[in-house]
């Protein structure tokens, strides 16, 4: 049997998980899964507490703008696309941080400026599709895999939230949430500043630090070709590759029986692309996304 304690700032709870009489005891991978779910039901719970029903309540309820055009104000983004933050700071001339203090105060998740000197975390981002970022509106600010900060747009999707665990596999995650248009700044998008190192700049050092020369054809394609793929999604089959030479030194590990980790460290010295990079390179080229990547190459 397992006790988790439910809580954010305060005790809202407890979880009891008890196994079957003839079933295996816990273990401590069980224990981490356990926890995260009382994690995200102690938000959950604390976002259903709050005083404000939605995102940006806290705002009407300070006179920055009034119910009813807020209510404009969304319908219009669900009618024409956009942004909520964006529409309120040009037509209402309500500032960023005053934004997020409505967010903070919703979600209850501290609120993240955008911080230009923010240097993104290389080594957390090699399997990670750029217009994926962008399309989910959430990224990994600093951190590694024992502590990674996330930030969100909407810290409430748990859905979101157990797919950034699974892709990250990092030990503790922190969340922060922040607008759409900072996040899309950090990912390089036109919607932000055009002069603001993004993430194309930390692909690019990753290619830099890896190796691995990326060549991008997309400007050649046919535009009309382009159209029918993207409608269309990825046209036949794709594979990803990996050579090993067997050069006089790889024979001579192979002969002693030498370890897994000294073939690989040989093969790489040698030349070998990994499944991995062969997928990052065709991740860059747009032949495929990380998902698709990660159903064949694992950690």
């Amino acid at each position: 049997m397992m006790v988790i304690p439910i809580k954010d700032e305060i005790l809202l709870g407890v979880m009891q998980v008890i196994n079957l009489r003839d079933d295996p005891a816990f273990t401590r991978k069980d224990l981490k899964h356990a926890t995260m779910v009382a994690q995200m039901l102690a938000r959950q719970f604390h976002s259903e507490f709050q005083s404000t029903q939605g995102p940006y309540d806290y705002l009407v309820q300070q006179g920055r703008i009034s119910s009813r055009d807020l209510h404009e104000v969304v319908k219009n983004v669900n009618l024409y696309g956009g942004t909520v933050s964006k529409a309120l700071m040009e037509n209402f001339r309500i500032e960023a941080d005053e934004i997020g203090k409505s967010l903070e105060f919703y979600y209850r998740v501290p609120y993240m400026k955008y911080d230009s000197k923010a240097t993104l975390p290389l080594e957390l981002m090699e399997n990670i599709g750029l217009q994926y970022l962008r399309n989910n509106l959430w990224v990994p600010i600093s951190g590694n895999r024992e502590e990674v900060v996330i930030l969100i747009s909407d810290p409430s999707n748990y859905q979101r939230i157990m797919e950034i665990q699974g892709i990250l596999n990092a030990r503790n995650y922190v969340f922060r949430v922040g607008l759409p248009e900072h996040i899309l700044q950090y990912l390089g998008s036109s919607e932000g500043d055009d002069d603001t190192p993004g993430f194309d700049d930390v692909f690019r050092n990753l290619e830099e630090e890896s190796g691995i020369e990326v060549v991008d054809n997309r400007e050649e394609e046919d535009e009309g070709a382009a159209a029918t793929s993207a409608i269309s999604g990825y046209r036949g089959r794709t594979g990803v590759h990996e050579l090993l030479r067997g050069t006089h030194e790889m024979q001579n590990l192979i002969y002693n029986h030498s370890s897994l980790e000294q073939v690989r460290a040989q093969a790489i010295k040698d030349g070998m692309t990994t499944l991995r990079q062969d997928g990052i390179i065709k991740i860059f080229r747009g032949d495929t996304d990380y998902l698709q990547l990660l159903r064949v190459v694992s950690e």
